[in-house]
């Protein structure tokens, strides 16, 4: 059996599957630059403060602003969800799509070194070889991918 070759890093030509990538989108009624600055801001409801993170000129000051919110409730229990549907707004671009696809049959991981094992697999020395990474983007990145496809529904993230 032949597995499935594996994009391990959103940079470079990847760069489109991260995050970081800039991708103008209405979400919530509000328009981001990219799709870090839409999930970082809903980590509030606070209306304003979403405002005033979809202004934040980098999506790395949108991530640094997310650290210092006071979370929503259940923010644990709904971020999957909303990484999911900011993914599809993402997506609707039909450039980003088709780009999407053709990154089929590969399996998608969110590669870095700055230690989030929540939504990718750190590299760096200290988690190297450390396989508790769940890659909850390369999945939901995967299951879109799938969607997208008119495939049938799949449970790519072993998580779940």
């Amino acid at each position: 059996m032949t597995l499935p070759p594996v994009i391990d890093n959103f940079r470079d030509a990847n760069f489109f599957l991260s995050n970081f990538y800039p991708a103008p989108m209405v979400y919530d009624f509000i328009f981001y630059p990219t799709s870090e600055h839409a999930f970082v801001a809903q980590k509030t409801t606070d209306e304003l403060i979403r405002l005033r993170i979809a202004r934040l000129p980098t999506p790395g000051m949108a991530k640094t602003a997310g650290r210092e919110l006071q979370l929503r409730p259940n923010w644990e229990e709904k971020k999957d969800a909303i990484m999911a549907s900011i993914l599809e707004v993402k997506f609707q671009d039909p450039t980003l799509r088709a780009k999407l696809l053709a990154t089929a049959p590969a399996h998608l991981i969110e590669g870095n070194h700055w230690h989030d094992n929540y939504w990718g697999i750190c590299r760096c020395e200290s988690c190297f070889g450390y396989e508790s990474g769940m890659n909850k983007l390369g999945y939901a990145l995967q299951e879109l991918r799938a969607k997208l496809a008119g495939e049938p529904e799949q449970v790519l993230d072993p998580t779940l």
